[in-house]
Protein backbone atom coordinates (compact mmCIF):
# COMPACT_ATOMS: atom_id res chain seq x y z
CA UNK A 1 0.00 0.00 0.00
CA UNK A 2 1.32 3.45 -0.92
CA UNK A 3 1.88 6.16 1.65
CA UNK A 4 -0.68 8.97 1.80
CA UNK A 5 2.14 11.42 1.05
CA UNK A 6 2.44 9.81 -2.38
CA UNK A 7 -0.87 11.41 -3.32
CA UNK A 8 1.22 14.58 -3.73
CA UNK A 9 3.28 13.27 -6.62
CA UNK A 10 4.75 14.50 -9.90
CA UNK A 11 1.57 13.22 -11.58
CA UNK A 12 -0.54 15.39 -9.27
CA UNK A 13 1.76 18.36 -9.99
CA UNK A 14 1.21 17.81 -13.73
CA UNK A 15 -2.56 17.59 -13.25
CA UNK A 16 -2.56 20.82 -11.22
CA UNK A 17 -0.44 22.51 -13.90
CA UNK A 18 -3.01 21.45 -16.51
CA UNK A 19 -5.84 22.95 -14.46
CA UNK A 20 -3.95 26.18 -13.92
CA UNK A 21 -3.03 26.42 -17.59
CA UNK A 22 -6.69 26.00 -18.55
CA UNK A 23 -7.60 28.78 -16.13
CA UNK A 24 -4.73 31.03 -17.23
CA UNK A 25 -3.07 30.19 -20.57
CA UNK A 26 0.09 32.10 -19.58
CA UNK A 27 0.69 29.76 -16.62
CA UNK A 28 4.33 28.56 -16.84
CA UNK A 29 3.57 24.83 -16.91
CA UNK A 30 7.10 23.50 -17.45
CA UNK A 31 8.70 25.76 -14.84
CA UNK A 32 6.02 24.97 -12.28
CA UNK A 33 6.27 21.22 -12.90
CA UNK A 34 10.06 21.32 -12.58
CA UNK A 35 9.99 23.44 -9.42
CA UNK A 36 7.18 21.51 -7.76
CA UNK A 37 8.38 17.99 -8.61
CA UNK A 38 12.11 18.48 -7.99
CA UNK A 39 12.99 17.26 -4.50
CA UNK A 40 9.46 16.04 -3.75
CA UNK A 41 10.24 12.34 -3.20
CA UNK A 42 11.96 12.44 0.22
CA UNK A 43 9.49 14.89 1.76
CA UNK A 44 6.75 14.04 4.26
CA UNK A 45 3.11 14.87 3.51
CA UNK A 46 2.92 18.44 4.81
CA UNK A 47 6.42 19.19 3.53
CA UNK A 48 5.18 18.17 0.08
CA UNK A 49 2.18 20.47 0.43
CA UNK A 50 4.49 23.35 1.37
CA UNK A 51 6.93 22.51 -1.42
CA UNK A 52 4.19 22.58 -4.07
CA UNK A 53 2.76 25.73 -2.48
CA UNK A 54 6.14 27.46 -2.85
CA UNK A 55 6.33 26.45 -6.52
CA UNK A 56 2.80 27.73 -6.99
CA UNK A 57 3.80 31.08 -5.47
CA UNK A 58 6.60 31.33 -8.01
CA UNK A 59 4.32 30.56 -10.95
CA UNK A 60 1.13 32.53 -10.27
CA UNK A 61 0.80 36.24 -11.08
CA UNK A 62 2.47 38.42 -8.45
CA UNK A 63 -0.69 40.48 -7.89
CA UNK A 64 -2.72 38.56 -5.30
CA UNK A 65 -6.16 39.43 -6.67
CA UNK A 66 -5.15 38.42 -10.20
CA UNK A 67 -3.68 35.14 -8.95
CA UNK A 68 -6.77 34.46 -6.84
CA UNK A 69 -8.90 34.92 -9.96
CA UNK A 70 -6.83 32.20 -11.66
CA UNK A 71 -7.46 29.82 -8.75
CA UNK A 72 -11.13 30.75 -8.75
CA UNK A 73 -11.37 29.70 -12.40
CA UNK A 74 -9.92 26.28 -11.56
CA UNK A 75 -12.85 25.71 -9.19
CA UNK A 76 -15.13 25.56 -12.24
CA UNK A 77 -13.34 22.47 -13.56
CA UNK A 78 -14.77 19.11 -12.46
CA UNK A 79 -11.23 17.65 -12.58
CA UNK A 80 -9.79 20.26 -10.22
CA UNK A 81 -10.40 18.29 -7.07
CA UNK A 82 -8.81 16.33 -4.28
CA UNK A 83 -5.23 16.64 -3.16
CA UNK A 84 -4.31 19.11 -5.90
CA UNK A 85 -6.40 21.81 -4.27
CA UNK A 86 -4.60 21.58 -0.92
CA UNK A 87 -1.52 23.56 -2.01
CA UNK A 88 -3.90 26.11 -3.57
CA UNK A 89 -5.55 26.65 -0.19
CA UNK A 90 -2.20 26.97 1.55
CA UNK A 91 -1.12 29.49 -1.08
CA UNK A 92 -4.27 31.49 -0.34
CA UNK A 93 -3.43 31.50 3.37
CA UNK A 94 0.16 32.58 2.70
CA UNK A 95 -0.33 35.15 -0.05
CA UNK A 96 -3.78 36.32 0.93
CA UNK A 97 -3.49 36.68 4.68
CA UNK A 98 -3.78 40.45 4.31
CA UNK A 99 -6.66 40.12 1.82
CA UNK A 100 -9.25 38.14 3.80
CA UNK A 101 -12.21 39.48 1.80
CA UNK A 102 -10.70 37.94 -1.34
CA UNK A 103 -9.11 34.82 0.15
CA UNK A 104 -11.87 33.62 2.49
CA UNK A 105 -14.65 33.41 -0.13
CA UNK A 106 -12.25 31.54 -2.38
CA UNK A 107 -11.42 29.07 0.40
CA UNK A 108 -15.16 28.45 0.77
CA UNK A 109 -15.40 27.94 -2.99
CA UNK A 110 -12.52 25.45 -2.98
CA UNK A 111 -13.60 23.50 0.11
CA UNK A 112 -16.14 21.29 -1.74
CA UNK A 113 -13.14 20.10 -3.80
CA UNK A 114 -11.00 19.38 -0.73
CA UNK A 115 -11.31 20.70 2.79
CA UNK A 116 -9.89 24.18 3.38
CA UNK A 117 -9.81 23.71 7.15
CA UNK A 118 -6.03 24.07 7.52
CA UNK A 119 -5.71 27.14 5.28
CA UNK A 120 -8.63 28.76 7.14
CA UNK A 121 -6.92 28.69 10.53
CA UNK A 122 -4.33 31.45 9.90
CA UNK A 123 -7.17 33.84 9.10
CA UNK A 124 -8.78 33.14 12.48
CA UNK A 125 -5.59 34.25 14.19
CA UNK A 126 -4.83 37.21 11.90
CA UNK A 127 -8.36 38.55 11.31
CA UNK A 128 -10.68 37.02 13.89
CA UNK A 129 -13.55 39.50 13.52
CA UNK A 130 -13.61 39.32 9.71
CA UNK A 131 -13.17 35.55 9.69
CA UNK A 132 -15.89 34.93 12.26
CA UNK A 133 -18.30 37.08 10.26
CA UNK A 134 -17.70 34.76 7.28
CA UNK A 135 -17.97 31.68 9.50
CA UNK A 136 -21.29 32.87 10.88
CA UNK A 137 -22.64 33.22 7.32
CA UNK A 138 -21.14 29.91 6.19
CA UNK A 139 -22.76 28.05 9.10
CA UNK A 140 -26.06 28.45 7.21
CA UNK A 141 -24.67 27.82 3.73
CA UNK A 142 -26.70 25.44 1.56
CA UNK A 143 -23.49 23.53 0.67
CA UNK A 144 -22.71 20.93 3.33
CA UNK A 145 -19.00 21.22 2.54
CA UNK A 146 -18.97 24.93 3.38
CA UNK A 147 -20.86 24.21 6.62
CA UNK A 148 -18.27 21.50 7.36
CA UNK A 149 -15.51 24.08 6.82
CA UNK A 150 -16.94 26.04 9.74
CA UNK A 151 -16.84 23.09 12.13
CA UNK A 152 -13.55 21.59 10.95
CA UNK A 153 -11.76 24.92 10.57
CA UNK A 154 -12.62 25.99 14.11
CA UNK A 155 -11.78 22.79 15.96
CA UNK A 156 -9.21 23.38 18.66
CA UNK A 157 -5.66 23.29 17.41
CA UNK A 158 -2.56 24.51 19.24
CA UNK A 159 -2.37 28.27 19.15
CA UNK A 160 -6.04 28.88 18.37
CA UNK A 161 -7.65 28.46 21.75
CA UNK A 162 -7.23 32.08 22.97
CA UNK A 163 -8.62 33.40 19.68
CA UNK A 164 -11.61 31.07 19.77
CA UNK A 165 -12.39 31.84 23.40
CA UNK A 166 -12.46 35.55 22.67
CA UNK A 167 -15.21 35.12 20.09
CA UNK A 168 -17.67 32.89 21.92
Amino acid sequence: MADVKDELSPNLVAALATELHRAWPAFPVRRFEADAATGLAPLALMQRVRHITAALAGALPTDFTTAATVLDRTADSPTSTGWMTLPCGFWLADAGIDEPHVALPLLARLTPRWSSEWPLRPFIGAHPDVTYAYLHTWAGDPDKHVRRLVSEGTRHRAGLRPTLARHR
